[in-house]
């Protein structure tokens, strides 16, 4: 088992992230996540959900990866959340575990 997501009560899900890019059938790259992320029950319209279900892993995850450059720190997240086995935090002030 891993540790906790560092500063996890602090986790911030922006509208924009979610909305326009996570949950989103026209974003070029983020098509294909709101392809699955819709078929798991989420909804565009009420993005509040689903940023709450991603704060809710933040606090749950046990890290397993923790990758860190000058620029960010990629954490990633062990939390089960139907098929989908892995999550994401990023941290662009390069902070890490």
């Amino acid at each position: 088992m891993g540790m906790d997501l560092p500063h996890k009560v602090h986790a911030v899900v922006e509208r924009e992230k979610v909305r326009d890019y996570l949950l989103s059938p026209s974003h070029p790259t983020g098509k294909g996540k709101a392809e699955f992320f819709t078929s798991m029950g989420f909804q565009r319209e009420a993005w509040e959900v689903f940023a709450d279900a991603l704060r809710q892993m933040a606090r749950d995850c046990s890290v397993t990866k923790n990758m860190t450059s000058p620029s960010r720190a990629e954490v990633y997240c062990r939390q089960d959340v139907g098929h989908a086995k892995w999550g994401a935090a990023l941290y662009p002030d390069g902070v890490g575990c």
